[in-house]
């Protein structure tokens, strides 16, 4: 302490922020340094990892490659086939008024036309509607 009293309050003042100062100079310095070194080996890692990944690409073109001309000879030899849908023609048969295409035999073997059906269909359907509208 007797050091300190011959010096003035400032500077003891200035003494003790240069003391400061470069005490965080001196962590940050070191802080730096570090993180550098954790840089560097990180930079070296991620190299290594690089060269592998780039070597399996290389293995994965060249395979590819491979694949490629095994797939263009086989082409090669391939005959080419298209396929066409066959067609198939929907025949019409007209059904006798009303009736299914089931019973034809029936209106054939005793040749019933049209005509006849058609009225008798419509007075079926006349007398049933006279009757729903009677309720």
């Amino acid at each position: 302490m007797n050091l300190f009293s011959k010096f003035s309050k400032l500077n003891i003042i200035i003494f003790a922020f240069l003391i400061l100062i470069s005490g965080v100079l001196g962590y940050l310095f070191y802080n730096s340094n570090k993180t550098n070194a954790e840089n560097t080996e990180l930079i070296k890692q991620t190299k290594a990892e690089n060269l592998d990944l780039s070597q399996d690409l290389e293995i994965v073109k060249d395979k590819y490659d491979k694949l490629k001309t095994e797939v263009n000879t086989l082409k090669s030899k391939v005959a080419k086939v298209s396929y066409r849908k066959k067609v198939n023609k929907i025949k019409s048969n007209i059904s006798s008024a009303g009736k299914s295409s089931k019973n034809k035999l029936y209106y054939k073997k005793n040749k019933v036309s049209y005509k006849t059906l058609y009225f008798r269909l419509k007075k079926q359907c006349s007398k049933h509607n006279y009757k729903n509208s009677k309720r």
